[in-house]
């Protein structure tokens, strides 16, 4: 996948992220460095807001 589509389906999913805790999103690997191949996976990484103790 290349890299302008993986961040617009991220950015299409922000709201639903957002409100699910996500507070960041990181693209790294060879999408990242648009060198993703048809084989390559997308790699990522997100960061939740810290959750309360139960």
């Amino acid at each position: 996948m290349p890299r302008d589509d993986a961040v617009r389906l991220w950015e299409q999913a922000e709201p639903e992220l957002r409100a699910r805790g996500v507070t960041s999103l990181a693209l790294f690997g060879s999408t990242a460095r648009g060198k993703a191949t048809q084989d390559s996976d997308v790699a990522g990484n997100c960061r939740f807001r810290k959750c309360a103790a139960p």
